[in-house]
Protein backbone atom coordinates (compact mmCIF):
# COMPACT_ATOMS: atom_id res chain seq x y z
CA UNK A 1 0.00 0.00 0.00
CA UNK A 2 1.31 3.64 -0.89
CA UNK A 3 1.86 6.06 0.92
CA UNK A 4 -0.88 8.10 -0.63
CA UNK A 5 -3.15 5.38 -0.14
CA UNK A 6 -2.79 5.39 3.64
CA UNK A 7 -3.16 8.81 3.35
CA UNK A 8 -6.71 8.77 1.83
CA UNK A 9 -7.94 5.71 4.51
CA UNK A 10 -6.70 7.62 7.34
CA UNK A 11 -8.31 11.70 6.17
CA UNK A 12 -11.35 8.83 5.24
CA UNK A 13 -11.85 7.79 8.74
CA UNK A 14 -10.85 11.33 10.27
CA UNK A 15 -14.13 12.65 7.93
CA UNK A 16 -16.77 9.74 8.46
CA UNK A 17 -16.41 7.76 11.75
CA UNK A 18 -14.50 10.47 14.02
CA UNK A 19 -17.60 13.01 13.77
CA UNK A 20 -20.02 10.33 14.60
CA UNK A 21 -17.92 10.36 17.94
CA UNK A 22 -17.89 13.70 18.21
CA UNK A 23 -22.07 13.88 17.92
CA UNK A 24 -22.86 10.92 20.27
CA UNK A 25 -20.56 12.84 23.00
CA UNK A 26 -22.63 15.60 22.33
CA UNK A 27 -26.14 14.70 22.37
CA UNK A 28 -27.65 14.92 25.59
CA UNK A 29 -28.80 11.83 27.48
CA UNK A 30 -31.99 10.53 26.68
CA UNK A 31 -34.89 11.38 28.95
CA UNK A 32 -37.78 8.67 29.63
CA UNK A 33 -40.78 10.37 27.78
CA UNK A 34 -43.77 11.24 30.55
CA UNK A 35 -47.09 10.16 29.32
CA UNK A 36 -49.83 12.50 29.01
CA UNK A 37 -52.76 11.33 31.28
CA UNK A 38 -56.26 11.61 29.03
CA UNK A 39 -58.18 9.75 31.34
CA UNK A 40 -59.11 10.49 35.31
CA UNK A 41 -60.81 9.20 37.67
CA UNK A 42 -62.44 10.03 41.27
CA UNK A 43 -64.38 8.79 44.19
CA UNK A 44 -66.20 10.38 46.75
CA UNK A 45 -65.45 7.81 49.19
CA UNK A 46 -62.30 7.12 48.38
CA UNK A 47 -62.38 3.32 46.90
CA UNK A 48 -64.32 0.43 47.86
CA UNK A 49 -66.04 1.80 50.90
CA UNK A 50 -69.40 -0.39 51.30
CA UNK A 51 -70.06 1.57 54.85
CA UNK A 52 -69.91 5.03 53.21
CA UNK A 53 -72.92 5.79 50.13
CA UNK A 54 -70.59 7.73 47.26
CA UNK A 55 -70.15 8.07 43.43
CA UNK A 56 -66.95 7.94 41.67
CA UNK A 57 -66.25 9.73 37.41
CA UNK A 58 -63.92 8.48 34.86
CA UNK A 59 -62.95 11.84 32.60
CA UNK A 60 -61.59 10.72 29.09
CA UNK A 61 -59.82 14.53 28.47
CA UNK A 62 -59.56 12.97 24.42
CA UNK A 63 -62.63 11.85 23.66
CA UNK A 64 -64.87 14.30 26.35
CA UNK A 65 -66.89 11.70 27.46
CA UNK A 66 -67.52 11.62 31.44
CA UNK A 67 -68.85 7.86 32.43
CA UNK A 68 -70.76 8.36 36.61
CA UNK A 69 -71.92 5.69 39.07
CA UNK A 70 -73.60 6.19 42.25
CA UNK A 71 -73.20 3.22 44.86
CA UNK A 72 -76.87 1.92 45.32
CA UNK A 73 -78.78 -1.07 46.49
CA UNK A 74 -79.15 -3.63 43.93
CA UNK A 75 -80.48 -7.32 43.06
CA UNK A 76 -77.85 -9.56 43.24
CA UNK A 77 -78.74 -11.73 40.27
CA UNK A 78 -79.91 -9.07 37.96
CA UNK A 79 -77.99 -6.25 39.30
CA UNK A 80 -80.79 -3.48 39.25
CA UNK A 81 -81.77 -0.68 41.89
CA UNK A 82 -83.70 -1.61 44.95
CA UNK A 83 -84.91 0.52 47.71
CA UNK A 84 -82.90 -1.93 50.41
CA UNK A 85 -81.44 -5.30 49.86
CA UNK A 86 -78.56 -7.04 51.45
CA UNK A 87 -76.34 -6.12 48.52
CA UNK A 88 -74.26 -2.98 47.78
CA UNK A 89 -72.86 -1.93 44.05
CA UNK A 90 -70.16 -0.06 44.48
CA UNK A 91 -68.49 2.50 42.32
CA UNK A 92 -64.53 2.96 42.78
CA UNK A 93 -61.65 3.76 40.92
CA UNK A 94 -58.23 1.78 40.08
CA UNK A 95 -55.89 3.59 38.95
CA UNK A 96 -57.40 6.04 35.83
CA UNK A 97 -60.37 3.79 35.44
CA UNK A 98 -63.57 3.16 37.38
CA UNK A 99 -65.03 -0.27 37.88
CA UNK A 100 -67.89 -1.39 39.61
CA UNK A 101 -68.24 -4.36 41.83
CA UNK A 102 -71.66 -5.92 43.98
CA UNK A 103 -70.68 -7.06 47.36
CA UNK A 104 -72.58 -8.59 50.30
CA UNK A 105 -73.00 -6.66 53.50
CA UNK A 106 -71.37 -7.76 56.50
CA UNK A 107 -73.19 -10.06 58.70
CA UNK A 108 -75.67 -7.84 61.07
CA UNK A 109 -75.80 -5.10 58.18
CA UNK A 110 -78.20 -4.53 54.82
CA UNK A 111 -77.62 -1.86 52.19
CA UNK A 112 -80.01 1.32 52.31
CA UNK A 113 -79.00 4.21 50.23
CA UNK A 114 -76.09 2.76 48.09
CA UNK A 115 -74.64 2.13 51.90
CA UNK A 116 -74.30 -1.08 54.05
CA UNK A 117 -75.59 0.16 57.64
CA UNK A 118 -77.06 -1.72 60.99
CA UNK A 119 -80.12 -3.81 60.40
CA UNK A 120 -82.76 -1.69 62.42
CA UNK A 121 -84.40 -3.69 65.22
CA UNK A 122 -87.72 -3.22 65.36
CA UNK A 123 -89.46 -1.90 68.28
CA UNK A 124 -91.01 -4.54 70.40
CA UNK A 125 -94.90 -4.83 69.94
CA UNK A 126 -96.52 -3.56 73.30
CA UNK A 127 -99.74 -6.19 72.91
CA UNK A 128 -102.28 -5.67 74.89
CA UNK A 129 -103.12 -8.45 77.07
CA UNK A 130 -104.84 -10.04 80.41
CA UNK A 131 -102.32 -12.08 82.93
CA UNK A 132 -103.87 -16.31 82.85
CA UNK A 133 -102.67 -16.02 86.37
CA UNK A 134 -103.73 -12.57 87.42
CA UNK A 135 -100.04 -11.52 87.76
CA UNK A 136 -99.30 -14.01 90.93
CA UNK A 137 -96.77 -16.28 88.75
CA UNK A 138 -94.17 -13.67 87.07
CA UNK A 139 -91.86 -15.89 85.88
CA UNK A 140 -94.13 -18.75 85.20
CA UNK A 141 -95.22 -19.41 81.90
CA UNK A 142 -98.59 -18.08 81.56
CA UNK A 143 -101.03 -17.31 78.25
CA UNK A 144 -102.18 -13.37 77.45
CA UNK A 145 -104.99 -12.92 75.43
CA UNK A 146 -105.12 -10.20 72.63
CA UNK A 147 -108.75 -9.42 71.07
CA UNK A 148 -109.51 -12.91 71.86
CA UNK A 149 -106.68 -14.95 70.32
CA UNK A 150 -104.23 -16.57 72.56
CA UNK A 151 -100.42 -15.64 72.90
CA UNK A 152 -97.87 -17.96 74.93
CA UNK A 153 -94.88 -16.26 76.81
CA UNK A 154 -92.67 -18.33 77.98
CA UNK A 155 -90.24 -16.32 80.25
CA UNK A 156 -92.44 -13.75 81.55
CA UNK A 157 -96.32 -14.12 82.15
CA UNK A 158 -97.27 -10.51 83.49
CA UNK A 159 -99.39 -7.37 82.36
CA UNK A 160 -97.20 -4.21 82.65
CA UNK A 161 -99.50 -1.41 84.31
CA UNK A 162 -100.64 -0.19 80.96
CA UNK A 163 -101.99 -4.04 80.22
CA UNK A 164 -99.32 -5.09 77.51
CA UNK A 165 -96.78 -7.66 77.44
CA UNK A 166 -93.28 -6.65 78.54
CA UNK A 167 -90.08 -6.98 76.60
CA UNK A 168 -88.35 -10.28 77.29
Amino acid sequence: MSILTRFLAVVLVAVLVLPAFAVAAASPTPVASVPVVNIVCSDSDSGRNYLVAGSAAETNYVTGITRRGTDACVDPDTGLKTGSSAYVKEFYCSGTRMYAAIERCAEGLVCDGGRCVVEATPAPLALPCTDSDGGRGRWLAGTTLREGVGYFVKVRSECTLENTIPSP
